[in-house]
């Protein structure tokens, strides 16, 4: 036991085995050291990576479909202030073909696809990302629920026209 412990403090031993005992030792711990480091360095790329190609794409998404929304809003706000036929029917247009695209993109959330950001209004072209469809099942149903409330919002518009 004494022989053990007098190799590993390093007494007893000439000065070359000290070092070389020691150098062992340092290259050892760099090894060591360096594997934790790539290893960690691969997690974070495949971490970066989902953010990157998963999680951004729904959050743009994500906020497009608010943008569209509250351009809906807009549209049938103004419905409700103008009294010239002309401008209710445009603004209608304009509600009706928001809420349209708000449900291809929550379908395209659900479904998988591209996502082509754009104001029909202006023609302006905003961006083009590829959307992976969402696997939490919670998450896909609260975008059901979304659904389903863009669907309420269509047949209140066309009720509070008529």
């Amino acid at each position: 036991m004494n022989k053990i412990l007098d190799l590993l403090v390093f007494t007893n031993l000439p000065i070359k085995k000290k070092f070389l005992l020691f150098s062992l030792g340092t290259f050892f711990w760099f090894i060591v050291v360096s594997a934790i480091g790539l290893v960690t360095m691969f997690e974070m790329n495949s971490k970066s990576q989902r953010i990157v190609d998963v999680i951004e794409p729904h959050q743009r998404t994500g906020h497009i479909i608010i943008r569209k929304l509250r351009g809906v809003s807009i549209s049938v706000h103004k419905i409700f202030i103008v009294e010239e036929r002309d401008k209710i029917n445009s603004n209608l247009l304009k509600a009706k073909t928001r809420i349209e695209d708000a449900r291809s993109y929550l379908n395209t959330l659900l479904h998988s696809g591209r996502i082509k950001d754009y104001s029909r209004g202006t023609g302006q072209f905003y961006s083009e990302f590829n959307v992976v469809s969402l696997q939490d099942t919670q998450k896909r149903k609260y975008i059901e629920d979304v659904r389903e409330k863009v669907e309420i919002l269509d047949k209140l518009i066309d009720e509070f026209v008529d």
